[in-house]
């Protein structure tokens, strides 16, 4: 029978820092595609197609900047569900080693 689940502390952590790399590439990616398209602009500097990439990149670079920022905030969340859970379960190890001391390690 199974009693329920078990969180690593540490594995939410290399979680979190995956999270973090992601949101770094599409930070990066923002950045590749507003230049790309500003480039683009620029050879049609004067006509209205240039205009319109120029409203491309920036637009594009609002939205991914705005979808880093989401997944940086998941990986700034795990970090601390990560530490409240390491916290709580340190907490409820002494409490049964207070309330059962001859039971030896409690481990969860």
């Amino acid at each position: 029978m199974d009693d329920g689940f078990r969180v690593s502390p540490d594995v939410l952590r290399q979680s979190a820092g995956r999270v973090r790399q992601a949101a770094e590439a599409v930070a990066g990616l923002a950045d590749q595609a507003a230049a790309a398209c500003s480039l683009v602009a620029g050879t049609y500097s004067g006509w209205q197609l240039g205009t319109e990439l120029d409203v491309l990149a920036g637009s594009w670079k609002r939205q991914l900047a705005q979808r880093g920022s989401a997944v940086a905030g998941d990986g700034a969340r795990l970090d601390s569900s990560a530490d409240t859970y390491a916290v709580v379960e340190g907490d409820n190890a002494y409490i049964a080693r207070a309330a059962y001391p001859s039971a030896g390690e409690f481990r969860w």
